[in-house]
This record gives C-alpha cells, sequence and structure tokens, in this order.
C-alpha cells in the first residue's frame, strides 16, 4: 500500500510538472513568458550553396532521401532569386523567394508559374534547413533539407 501512495504522489507531481512546462511553451495568458524565438535571416538561406531535401512529411507519414519520388535541391541567391532542381533529370526551375512575417520566419517563394507558397520556417543553420506548410486538405507537409548530398 505504501508503495502504491508513492506512485500515485510521484506520477501526480510529474503531471503537475509536465503541465506547467508545456503550458508556458504555449502563447496564452498563462502568465509565463515564452521563449523568444530567433529571426531567421537572408544569410542562413544563402549561406549553405545548395540546400539537398533529406526529408519529407506529409499526413503522418515521413519518406526519407532514397524514397523521396521527386527529390530536389534548392539553392538560394542573395539576389532574392533560387534554382528548384529535380535530381532524377536535372531540370531546373526558377523562382523568387523572401522572407517575412514575425522574427521573418515565412518563407514566401514565387514558383516559375507566378504560383505563391508560403512555409514557415523553424530552422536554418549551417547543416540544416527545416520548413513546413499546411497543404490543402488541412494535412501538415514539412521538408528538412541538409547541405550535403546523400
Amino acid at each position: 500500500m505504501r508503495n502504491l501512495v508513492h506512485v500515485i504522489l510521484l506520477s501526480s507531481l510529474t503531471l503537475l510538472g509536465v503541465n506547467g512546462i508545456t503550458s508556458c511553451q504555449q502563447e496564452t495568458d498563462c502568465g509565463c513568458t515564452p521563449l523568444p524565438r530567433e529571426p531567421i535571416t537572408a544569410a542562413a538561406l544563402t549561406q549553405v550553396n545548395t540546400w539537398w531535401l533529406d526529408e519529407v512529411s506529409s499526413a503522418g507519414q515521413i519518406t526519407r532521401t532514397g524514397a523521396i519520388k521527386d527529390r530536389y535541391s534548392m539553392q538560394f541567391k542573395s539576389d532574392g532569386t533560387y534554382v528548384q532542381t529535380l535530381l532524377t533529370d536535372d531540370t531546373r526551375y526558377a523562382g523568387t523567394w523572401m522572407l517575412m512575417g514575425n522574427n521573418n520566419r515565412t518563407l514566401h517563394l514565387t514558383d516559375h508559374k507566378g504560383s505563391n507558397q508560403e512555409y514557415t520556417v523553424e530552422g536554418a543553420g549551417t547543416e540544416n534547413l527545416f520548413y513546413w506548410r499546411t497543404d490543402k486538405t488541412g494535412q501538415t507537409e514539412s521538408f528538412s533539407f541538409t547541405s550535403t548530398r546523400k
């Protein structure tokens, strides 16, 4: 019985701790200050010559490098243009890009046909780039790139 009381007490404290942590990470009126998110800079996208698509997640399904049907690379240029290259046949598509929104975390792309797409950039470092969007069906699609071809 004594062990049961300890388990219940420990479980309750754990739940309170987890609830306290998660509630302060959300932007709510909880009285907590969320951790600031660093702005994304244009240099973060252009510092790597070529970003190679490494992983795609859509509707909870993750597809990695070797199984991505239309794998491509991205080159973001400092003049606000980009080149997307399909790796299967080296077809190249040019477009324009810009960062906008809160902390420059919205990546706005205008493709070669004039269609606009927006992604939320979660991270851009010297080795990885990660952004996502909500597709037409309301599902989250995420794209993970690396600075080295695999």
